[in-house]
C-alpha cells in the first residue's frame, strides 16, 4: 500500500503472514512487513526525511510445538549488505531474514539534480534470544557495540 497525501506526504506499508503445518505435529505462523511515513520537499521533490520500521517475526523459544519466525522464501536478497547476511547463516541460514526488528531514519538532500546525499540510520533488535552460541549473537534483543568491535545482541 502506498498513499499519498498533500505537502509531499506520503505512507507506505506492506504486511504479509503466513501459516500452515511441518511436519505434522507443528504449526506454521509468521509475519513479515514494513512500514514508512516520509515527507518530500524542494524543487522536483528531490530532498526528503523518512522514518519507517521493518519486522519479520522470530521463533518462540517457550513454544515447542509452533514455529512463529518469519520464512523468506521470495525475500533472500542483501538488501543492507552483501556481507551481512553470512552473519544470518548461525540463525537459520544464509540470508534468512527472521528475527529482525529495525527502525529506520533516512533523509535525502539532493543540491542539483545528478547529484544528492543520503544519511541513513538503522536501529536493529530482535524479537527473541539467538538460541545457539552467545559469542555470535550474545544473549539478549538488543544490537549493542563490543568493546573489542564485534556487533552482538545483549540485554
Amino acid at each position: 500500500m502506498v498513499q499519498k497525501f498533500q505537502k509531499g506526504w506520503s505512507a507506505t506499508g506492506e504486511l504479509a503472514l503466513q501459516w500452515g503445518a511441518q511436519h505434522p505435529n507443528t504449526s506454521i505462523t509468521g509475519r513479515g512487513g514494513y512500514a514508512y511515513l516520509k515527507k518530500t520537499f524542494g524543487a522536483g521533490a528531490r530532498n526528503y526525511v523518512l522514518g519507517g520500521y521493518i519486522s519479520m517475526s522470530g521463533d518462540n523459544p517457550a513454544t515447542a510445538d509452533k514455529y512463529e519466525g518469519w520464512d523468506p522464501i521470495f525475500s533472500r536478497w542483501p538488501k543492507y549488505s552483501e556481507l551481512y547476511i553470512y552473519s544470518q547463516v548461525n540463525e537459520k541460514a544464509v540470508a534468512y531474514w527472521t528475527n529482525t526488528n529495525m527502525w529506520q531514519a533516512e533523509a535525502v538532500y539532493s543540491p542539483v539534480k545528478p547529484v544528492s546525499c543520503r544519511f541513513t540510520f538503522y536501529r536493529m533488535n530482535s524479537s527473541y534470544p539467538f538460541k545457539g552460541s552467545a559469542s555470535t549473537f550474545g544473549t539478549g534483543t538488543v544490537a549493542r557495540q563490543h568493546a573489542a568491535g564485534a556487533r552482538g545482541l545483549h540485554p
